[in-house]
């Protein structure tokens, strides 16, 4: 299933702040998290317009979102991953998500982000595993952060 598909389903689950955690050394981020898709996409606001038998529709707005497509490339189920959206080497913002991730399970999440996150058009956003905590409670941190 295509991040394009799926997103119309979506609604954001929120802004979330980095937390600081114990970090131990781990492999690469491809080695741990393959993201599959990254889209950043802005706001869109209500609209109402007149359906069929002139019967007025009203279409609900889109709060800014971060929609990432990725899977648990590691051996360990991970219990939190936190993203970075980044747009033109800087980073945009940050999500996080908290479930339990089984090794090589497909995860589609939208995360709401503030309208000032989502990049200008034309800019090549990707969205970079920042930290990842394992079910077993070690964590990955990511050797290569993005600039703030």
């Amino acid at each position: 299933m295509s991040i394009k598909v799926w997103f119309l389903a979506m609604f954001g689950a929120g802004l979330v702040a980095v937390s600081p955690a114990a970090i131990s050394a781990a492999p690469a981020a491809t080695d741990v998290i393959r993201v599959d898709g990254c889209v950043a996409s802005p706001a869109r606001p209500e609209a109402s317009y007149m359906g069929p038998f002139t019967k007025m529709i009203l279409q609900p707005g889109l709060p800014a979102m971060a929609l990432v497509d990725f899977v648990n490339a590691s051996s360990v189920s991970i219990d939190t991953v936190e993203f970075g959206l980044v747009a033109d080497g800087k980073l945009l913002a940050v999500v996080r998500d908290q479930g339990s991730f089984a090794p090589n399970a497909r995860i589609m999440h939208a995360y709401g982000i503030a309208d000032s996150a989502v990049p200008p058009a034309g800019s090549s956003a990707e969205c970079v595993p920042l930290r990842v905590r394992y079910a077993d409670g070690t964590t990955w941190m990511n050797p290569t952060m993005p600039a703030h």
